[in-house]
């Protein structure tokens, strides 16, 4: 009847489920396959489920929860009706794009200007009034 009125102690330890590190074993094959193809933006929630080794195998809610605790903002996960669901990274492409363009930069000030006035060139948010200007000068 004494222990029914008093606060639990905060020496207890609150319990994990039992599967909490099978959870845990199960998320860092996910996490490991993730790194190893950081270059793609998208992947199949069932390609992730594949990726899992051993004979437990967490609920993809589950695994869902886990990826947004892990990623936060940088994931969107897409659920549709008919298809399986899709994780997708937010910052990947703009990552592979910026890294693209600092790959290719010149040591040569000229030859990047260069580089610099062929990429405006060819997007469709620039026009240059003088033609002959554009192509001879650049």
């Amino acid at each position: 009847m004494k222990k029914l009125y008093q606060t639990p102690s905060t020496k207890e330890r609150k319990k994990r489920s039992p599967y909490a590190s099978e959870i845990d074993t199960a998320m860092q094959y996910i996490y490991s396959y993730l790194v190893e193809n950081s270059e793609e933006c998208q992947f199949s929630l069932d390609e992730l489920m594949t990726k899992i080794e051993g004979d437990y195998r967490p609920h993809m809610k589950t695994v869902k929860a886990q990826l947004l605790k892990k990623y936060g903002d940088d994931i969107l996960i897409a659920v549709t009706a008919n298809e399986a669901p899709v994780v997708c990274f937010r910052s990947t492409g703009f990552k592979l794009l910026t890294d693209a363009w600092y790959n290719e930069k010149s040591d040569n000030k000229l030859e990047e200007r260069k580089r610099i006035i062929k990429a405006v060139w060819k997007s469709t948010s620039w026009w240059c009034e003088n033609e002959y200007f554009c192509r001879n000068v650049y």
